[in-house]
């Protein structure tokens, strides 16, 4: 016993280490466990590119080969994606790619799904809600224009590329000169010297509408072209003579009445090259007889013929040369004294035009008065 004593005693002052060893009796199967972070702007402009990226954590070590990440939102077939991807155990993963969103999707919120899954079967779903902003732009224009005949036809058309239905006043800008002859349904304003076509109309997101307008030339064409027929006409038809006939009292008797006056004509060549052969004529009134004896210096008449209207007198001038004035003066009585106003017929000029055409150029008709 003593001896049996002593060795338990020695026994509990050296202890000895055992190993166990536990296993269990089939294959080991982890549960995934997989932390998803998404980050994106959720504030979400339809019109631009949006970013978005996924932090993937595989936190056990369950190996998730041959996963894939699907984005599910019915609403928005553009954000719908398949993502195939690989996750070591205990390993993390950074999924990125862009969005091109509907530039016209409708605005408000919505809720984007990200599915995990592997071997068919869904493992982890995460939601992110997302806002669509309203995009109100100014209407987007373009311009085709085509001429025909000096008309030049518009065709203006009018987009709203906002996601929001919208009334716009639209303004086209044109110059003052396009302002006279522009033609269609619009109004024109003007602002600090700038003249506008105005229209205001509504539209849908991704409606379009055509206004047309013409610059009518035409008619600026047609004027400008009946102008310079006129113009040509006036100068082939134009008399190249000018004659004007005055008058003035030379005697009156005792009661104011005109007893004697002296009539004088003027002629003058407007061409710069002389014109040759010229008749001058000359109508008196019946009230009147010309005076035999000229003052001196005058013209000498080639005839003198009594009418029923009265005296005609003619001169007969060989030359008149370029911008020479010629004056013919003579004078008349009268058989009776004339009180009042006497009217004096006008003279007449004779003379060969261009192309060797008789013409002739009229004087005015004066009228003294007394």
């Amino acid at each position: 016993d003593t001896f049996t004593g002593n060795l338990a005693e020695e026994y509990v002052h050296f202890p000895q280490s055992l190993k166990l060893y536990i296993s269990p009796e089939g294959p080991v199967d982890y549960l995934p466990s997989i932390y998803v972070a998404v980050d994106m702007n959720d504030k979400v402009d339809p019109q631009q590119p949006l970013a978005i990226t996924l932090v993937l954590d595989n936190r056990n070590p369950l190996d998730l080969k041959g996963s894939t990440v699907r984005v599910v939102e019915t609403n928005l077939p553009e954000f719908a994606r398949e993502i195939p991807f690989d996750l070591p155990p205990l390993e993390k993963k950074t999924l990125e790619y862009t969005v091109t969103p509907n530039p016209f999707q409708k605005p408000g919120e919505y809720t984007l799904l990200f599915v995990l899954e592997r071997l068919g079967q869904p493992y982890k779903v995460v939601e992110k809600k997302i806002e669509i902003l309203s995009v109100t732009p100014a209407f987007a224009t373009s311009l085709e224009q085509k001429t025909v005949f000096f008309d030049i036809f518009n065709a203006l058309t009018i987009k709203n590329t906002g996601n929001l239905r919208n009334t716009q006043a639209i303004r086209q800008p044109v110059s003052a000169w396009e302002a006279l002859f522009v033609s269609g349904d619009s109004s024109i304003v003007s602002e600090k010297g700038q003249r506008y076509l105005t229209w205001e109309l509504t539209l849908a997101p991704d409606e379009s509408a055509v206004h047309y307008y013409v610059f009518k030339y035409r008619t600026l064409f047609y004027i400008i072209l009946v102008t310079v027929l006129l113009l040509l006409f006036y100068w082939y038809a134009r008399s190249p003579i000018i004659v004007i006939k005055k008058a003035s009292t030379v005697k009156s008797d005792d009661q104011g009445g005109v007893s004697e006056m002296k009539i004088i004509l003027e002629i003058q060549n407007k061409l710069s090259t002389p014109l040759k052969n010229l008749t001058v004529e000359d109508l008196v009134p019946a009230i009147a007889n010309v005076e035999k004896n000229l003052v001196l210096g005058t013209l000498e008449p080639k005839e003198v013929l009594h009418t029923h209207h009265g005296t005609k007198v003619v001169w007969s001038l060989q030359e008149l040369d370029g911008q020479e004035h010629r004056l013919i003066t003579y004078k008349v009585h009268a058989k009776l004294n004339i009180l009042g106003t006497v009217s004096l017929p006008r003279a007449s000029v004779h003379y060969h035009g261009r192309f060797g055409r008789l013409r002739k150029a009229y004087s005015n008709v004066f009228h003294l008065r007394h």
